[in-house]
């Protein structure tokens, strides 16, 4: 009986994620056109106005997110929960199956139900390594800054403030984006560009698969990893405090 509500679970949980990764893709598509036409009103360049929708975006999908119990748009977070274990293995794996198939299918209402004007320069969003960036050092962009988004994600959540917890992570993506916009994007949500490529093969598969999924997902478990590993340190920190505490107050009573 436990292994067929699991299963319940994990179905429930994968419908979810492809949902929210179709909405999305869907919303990162139309940003495209819709960037362009803000810019001269908010007086921000096209990239910085698609920055600033898409942060909208992601502000507006939290709360979808969590009335749907903690859906996921991005197989790296998946591989982030799986490191300080939460989830198991083959519940993460479903789950990310399903991201990259609602990352499609939202590209495909995109090209379906936009306008044709809107669509015509969604092909720069499968663009992979920038000109004279290599394999190596693509990857090794996707692996750091996913490495230390993942952790400052995981840290956030400890914070008590539901302010600082929405937008932390939110203001470290943007970091992230600046710093390896000349390198591989970059694009730190494996989901997100294999939606792209699906539609637009711009990319080598080598390239797609080391630089957009290995790097992106095994840079997400480093920083889970890393994370359980501060964790461990500031308990036993803690451990420590309170037993020189202990000692202190004792010595006061002799």
């Amino acid at each position: 009986m436990p292994a067929a509500s699991e299963r319940v679970s994990i179905r429930s949980k994968a419908v979810g994620d492809a949902a929210v990764s179709g909405v999305f893709v869907f919303g990162a598509a139309a940003s495209v056109e819709l960037s362009k036409q803000i810019s001269p009103v908010l007086g921000l360049s096209q990239g910085g106005a698609g920055l600033a929708l898409t942060i909208l975006l992601l502000v507006g999908l939290a709360p979808v997110c969590d009335r749907l119990g903690g859906a996921l748009f991005n197989p790296a977070n998946s591989a982030m929960m799986l490191a300080v274990a939460n989830g198991s293995l083959r519940e993460h794996f479903i789950r990310s199956v399903a991201q990259a198939l609602g990352g499609v299918v939202g590209l495909l209402a995109a090209t379906a139900l936009l306008p044709t004007a809107w669509t015509t320069e969604l092909a720069s969003m499968a663009v992979g390594l920038r000109p004279g960036v290599g394999l190596l050092a693509g990857a090794a962009c996707e692996f750091t800054l996913g490495a230390l988004l993942s952790f400052v994600v995981l840290w956030s959540g400890q914070l008590k403030n539901g302010v600082l917890r929405l937008w932390v992570p939110l203001l470290a993506t943007v970091v992230a984006v600046k710093a390896g916009a000349d390198t591989s994007g970059p694009s730190l949500n494996p989901a997100f560009t294999f939606a792209f490529v699906f539609l637009y093969p711009l990319q080598t598969p080598l390239e797609h698969l080391i630089v957009y999924w290995v790097a992106p997902i095994a840079a997400a478990a480093f920083g889970g990893l890393a994370f359980r590993g501060y964790q461990q340190l500031c308990a036993e920190r803690e451990k420590r405090q309170a037993t020189t505490r202990q000692r202190q107050s004792r010595r006061k009573e002799d």
